[in-house]
């Protein structure tokens, strides 16, 4: 009479009652797990239950690395690639520069160049017999450049 009034007691809740709980038996443990053969009455229909434990699986491995992968790529083109592109156009001006062209470096000095020197670095007159050293790859732009001697001017025409 007590196991009847407890488990009346425990199946009036909103919900029902929990599945694999039993209220004590008499000759078990307190806590002992019963597998009823009904389940309890829930708010969804059990047909609906069972659809949702295959929905539990989820996408396969390769669908969910998608997404990282596009990102990835268009990483590669909005950011990296741009870069690469300015790096070798950088290093080509810097590769073509010679006596006599007037360029600007990373500080803001401009100057013209006096004499390539072999170990990557240059020597820029940016006032009258003020000549200073600078490497490079300090430079950032040329803003004219010296036409070869033995190209002809194009005046004649």
């Amino acid at each position: 009479m007590r196991e009847t009034r407890a488990r009346a007691a425990f199946s009036l809740g909103c919900i029902g009652t929990v599945a694999g709980y039993s209220p004590p038996a008499k000759s078990g443990h307190p806590l002992e797990i019963v597998n009823e053969a009904t389940p309890a009455p829930m708010f969804i229909s059990p047909a609906f239950a069972q659809g949702a434990a295959d929905a539990a699986v989820g996408p396969s491995f390769l669908i969910q690395l998608i997404p990282f992968v596009a990102i990835i790529g268009i990483m590669y083109l909005l950011v990296i690639r741009p870069q690469q592109q300015r790096m070798k156009a950088h290093q080509a001006l810097i590769a073509g520069v010679k006596r006599g062209d007037t360029v600007v470096t990373s500080g803001g000095i401009i100057g013209k160049v006096i004499k390539v020197m072999d170990n990557d670095e240059v020597l820029v007159e940016i006032a009258e017999d003020v000549r200073i050293r600078v490497v490079k790859s300090t430079i950032s732009d040329i803003r004219s450049k010296t036409e070869p001697a033995d190209k002809p001017a194009n005046d004649a025409k």
